[in-house]
């Protein structure tokens, strides 16, 4: 899947493709059955690995299935999406392309993936609005929270009806893409390219998916370029700096910045072990590979399947290793050891211990 990055493209500000790897239904007609967790992983303390070597264990090892389904590489669902284009065209060749295409949005977009996605976009909404909320009255007046919220609020997640609805951009229902974008006369919003929705069963990819996207919203240059100022986000960004995440160049909003990608993958990773924490009848395994799954598509796949562009994003070691895997809440419901102790460079968060 792609995520994108923020680019000003006329009125239009569009966020720069991110590379996943995620499916909605792993065959077209139906998701295949998941096995019990005894018989997907190998015996061992679920989180020993993970807890110790994040980046290995999520983009180095075989593929995992959690409750919920798997994640695959991109390309699988724009060659599945392909198919049933192909297979459209094929069965109506006095067909306009209008209609084809209409066809199309009909076959990827059905109301049950659609609902799915809608449910998954409010949960994480939801539990943005509460992370913000929960931000105390030192780092966030009551005021400054209605501003993050309103915007928070205002992002629709724009899915097909029919041709017409992704008209400018009719390539995104092969593509394995998924981006916000916004302009200066208030809208924001969230596309979901058809191959993506074909390709990804795993609800925990989906779920760090929309919280990046949605983070745009609130996202350092997004409030920079609509003259909202916050000296937590200053202080936040600078902590991105000290850790290495992002050089002081990166940081500065503009042409090929990193800071808002840096921001989204950050906020993605609270909003991912927000949902894990919700699951208290996972077993410890299973909320091992659903982080594992959540992520895996930021990783730069070696046989050059999924590029990743390091214009706008940081290296994937940084993105999975540092950002995602040292996040303070997973690794507490993943029970890795030494969660409370603190670290030389504490793990950034708008109010950083002093």
């Amino acid at each position: 899947m792609l995520i994108a990055g923020a680019v000003f493209v006329g009125a239009l500000v569009q966020l720069a493709p991110r590379s996943s790897a995620a499916s909605i239904v792993a065959k077209v007609e139906s998701p295949a059955p998941n096995k019990p967790t005894a018989e997907r992983t190998p015996a061992g303390k679920a989180s020993d690995l993970f807890c110790s070597k994040g980046y290995e264990t999520i983009c180095k090892s075989p593929p995992v299935a959690d409750p919920t389904g798997e994640t695959s590489l991109d390309y699988r669902g724009e060659i599945r999406a392909l198919r049933i284009l192909r297979r459209i065209v094929r069965s109506n060749p006095g067909w306009t392309t209008e209609q084809i295409e209409n066809e199309l949005v009909q076959q990827i977009y059905t109301e049950p993936r659609k609902q799915n996605l809608i449910r998954i976009f409010e949960t994480v909404r939801g539990q943005m609005l509460e992370y913000v909320h929960q931000q105390p009255a030192r780092v966030f007046s009551d005021y400054d929270k209605s501003v993050l919220e309103q915007r928070i609020r205002q992002v629709q997640l724009d899915l097909p009806v029919n041709r017409e609805t992704y008209s400018d951009a009719t390539d995104l229902y092969t593509k394995s893409e998924i981006y916000y974008e916004s302009n200066n006369e208030g809208l924001m919003r969230i596309r979901v390219g058809g191959a993506y929705v074909l390709n990804t069963t795993s609800e925990f990819s989906i779920v760090f998916t929309m919280a990046h996207e949605l983070a745009h919203a609130i996202d350092p240059c997004s409030l920079k370029s609509a003259q909202i100022n916050y000296r937590a986000y200053d202080e936040l960004v600078g902590c991105f700096v000290d850790s290495q995440w992002i050089t002081r160049e990166e940081a500065q909003c503009g042409n090929k910045d990193k800071t808002s990608e840096v921001f989204a993958d950050w906020m993605g990773a609270e909003i991912l072990a927000r949902s894990i924490k919700n699951r208290p009848n996972y077993s410890l395994q299973d909320k091992v590979n659903a982080s594992i799954n959540a992520v895996r598509d930021l990783c730069d796949d070696s046989l050059g399947y999924e590029k990743v562009n390091l214009d706008y994003y940081p290296t994937d070691v940084i993105r999975v290793k540092s950002i995602f895997s040292k996040n303070g809440l997973l690794r507490k419901e993943l029970q890795c050891a030494g969660t409370t102790a603190p670290p030389a460079q504490p793990y950034c968060r708008f109010e950083m211990p002093r």
